[in-house]
């Protein structure tokens, strides 16, 4: 992961990602980017997964991504 941003309550946590792949091609190396979000619930067995959803990210959205300020308003 390049970045984490996370919110978590007692009970339920909501994780942002921007992963980084590197895949060794015959060409090169190969660098491509994932933006994913993690929503995770808190149960009597421990935080569970309970939605997964990724998407490839265009160098312009991880430009945006990377850059963001850390202010909310």
């Amino acid at each position: 992961p390049e970045q984490v941003r996370r919110l978590q309550t007692l009970s339920c946590a909501v994780h942002s990602v921007l992963e980084q792949i590197r895949v060794l091609t015959p060409e090169g190396q190969q660098i491509a980017w994932v933006v994913a979000t993690n929503v995770y619930l808190k149960t009597a067995q421990g935080w569970r997964l309970v939605s997964h959803h990724a998407s490839p990210g265009s160098p312009s959205e991880v430009q945006e991504i990377v850059e963001a300020s850390t202010t909310l308003h």
